[in-house]
């Protein structure tokens, strides 16, 4: 049940050799799934290669151009590359390109909003790894106009 403790949790994975688990709501429904992975991470923080992957989640090509992790916050997006990605029902990059195409998309597949494109450059399955964000540059005539 979703009200378990999560030592309980860990200690009935780890003695049963579960590597993933499904836990039910209340009425018996799916309430997610959990994987010990992701239960030690709650107890102990980010570890090995999670813990590179948290610390560059954003490579820039050039000032218009960024290789994304898939997982990285909107929030975090918008800070450290000077996005205005909207906040919604999705908390990373590559939960906003989910919800602006509306499917599970194939590598290579491309979005735009607002005068950025956005590249699914890395799948793992369903799930987007990496994307490749370009901004539009700015027009020769607007941006010497705007100094």
């Amino acid at each position: 049940p979703e009200t378990k403790p999560i030592s309980e949790l860990f200690t009935e994975m780890r003695d049963k050799n579960y590597r993933m688990t499904v836990v039910v709501d209340e009425y018996g429904g799916t309430a997610g799934i959990v994987s010990l992975s992701r239960l030690v991470e709650e107890i102990v923080g980010p570890v090995g290669d999670e813990l590179a992957a948290a610390e560059k989640e954003y490579e820039a090509i050039n000032e218009y151009t960024f290789q994304i992790d898939g997982g990285m916050r909107i929030e975090e997006a918008n800070e450290e590359m000077g996005l205005e990605l909207p906040e919604g029902d999705y908390e990373t990059v590559a939960g906003f390109a989910l919800h602006l195409l509306g499917h599970i998309p194939k590598q290579g597949e491309q979005l735009r909003y607002k005068g950025l494109k956005l590249v699914i450059t890395k799948m793992r399955g369903v799930k987007i790894e990496e994307i490749l964000l370009t901004k539009e540059k700015p027009k020769e005539g607007y941006a010497a106009s705007a100094h």
